[in-house]
């Protein structure tokens, strides 16, 4: 997608509650300070200076506001001993708004095949769930769990990002947090789709 084109979905985003940790800027340093975000990102990765532009695509601009978006692949070694139901329900409570904030998280598995069970306290209740094993891809129990939670602690929920098409990213998955009033009108306004 062209950078005009992203810098309108940015502000169109903005308009709906996004990027809110850089309120204090305008459009244009807005645009510009996530700009050099992504290039500092890619510096590490690359160990050298590398500028990746900002022609993105639709799940690329989401992830631009990484206070409301989880990235990653169902499909994440997940096994006796990996702890990533940990490491996905840290991921959530990082990106929730304060909404899922879970403690003493467990990840048990009586097998290497399972059952695994995943614990974890928030509110003063205790929240067991047992996810099904699925070789080493994540369940989706977990988005059903966490979105439980949210709710009792206000209006926003994860939905998955299934771009224009309604087919989404692959094995791969972007959880945005959005009220229901954002996603009707990110989906109205802008034809992505989401699930959950």
């Amino acid at each position: 997608m062209k950078e005009n084109d992203v810098k309108e979905k940015i502000i169109g985003l903005r308009k709906l509650g996004f990027f809110e940790h850089f309120n204090t800027l305008d459009d244009k340093r807005l645009f510009d300070t996530l700009h050099k975000v992504r290039i500092a990102q890619h510096i590490k990765i690359f160990e050298r200076y590398y500028d990746p532009g900002m022609e993105l695509e639709n799940s690329e601009i989401f992830s631009l506001d990484t206070t409301r978006t989880i990235f990653g692949d169902f499909e994440d070694d997940v096994c006796n001993g990996n702890k990533r139901y940990i490491s996905l329900l840290t991921a959530f409570s990082n990106a929730s708004g304060g909404r899922f904030l879970p403690k003493d998280i467990q990840e048990v598995w009586t097998s290497e095949k399972g059952p695994v069970r995943v614990t974890f306290l928030i509110n003063k209740e205790r929240i067991d769930f047992y996810p099904e094993y699925h070789d080493d891809w994540l369940s989706e129990k977990v988005i059903e769990i966490v979105n439980q939670q949210m709710v009792k602690n206000g209006n926003e929920k994860f939905y998955v990002f299934m771009n224009n098409d309604g087919l989404g990213l692959g094995q791969y998955f972007l959880f945005v947090r959005l009220r229901d009033s954002q996603k009707d009108s990110i989906q109205s306004n802008l034809g992505w789709k989401f699930a959950y």
